[in-house]
């Protein structure tokens, strides 16, 4: 895994890739399908030791609905060294869940009710989907809508 870290554009609210070394945020958030607290520091990527990709959605959000399938998919095909979370921005938990089932994908979802969880990320526009590292470093960050060639290159980049 790389170490050099550099910045390769902004993430304020206009797009653009970030490649940082912050650490993600532990705040306490929702599991979609029963509403119980969760740590956000409680990632499936941490225990298993894999990078975990974060697709922070909503269900008026158009590209959302394209992009959390190819993450379903991604994950799916590398689910030995790879964990994603569908991060919900705000739904009430029946939308988000119907969303979910609407554009089947069996991704393991929470919710970020308060958007406590997506403040601390600064992310201030969706979709934006974040690559954390197994040991809880941001690795990738994006804001705007990421192609599958654009994650798949990302998360190649992580595991050279």
């Amino acid at each position: 895994m790389a170490t050099t870290v550099a910045l390769i554009g902004s993430i304020a609210g206009c797009g653009g890739d970030q490649v940082t070394s912050a650490q993600w945020p532990e705040v306490t958030v929702e599991r979609l399908a029963d509403g119980s607290a969760v740590d956000s520091g409680m990632l499936e990527g941490f225990e298993r030791q894999v990078p975990t990709v974060v697709a922070i959605w909503a269900v008026w959000c158009t590209p959302c609905r394209k992009e959390l399938p190819v993450l379903d998919a991604i994950g799916a095909e590398r689910s030995d060294r790879l964990a994603v979370l569908a991060l919900n921005h705000g739904d009430d938990p029946g939308s988000a869940r119907d969303f979910l089932d609407e554009i089947d994908v069996d991704i393991e979802a929470w919710r970020d009710p308060d958007a406590r969880l997506v403040s601390r990320l600064g992310i201030a526009s969706l979709p934006a989907t974040v690559i954390v590292d197994a040991q809880g470093a941001i690795r990738w960050q994006r804001v705007g809508v990421v192609t599958e060639a654009e994650l798949r290159a990302a998360l190649d980049e992580l595991e050279a």
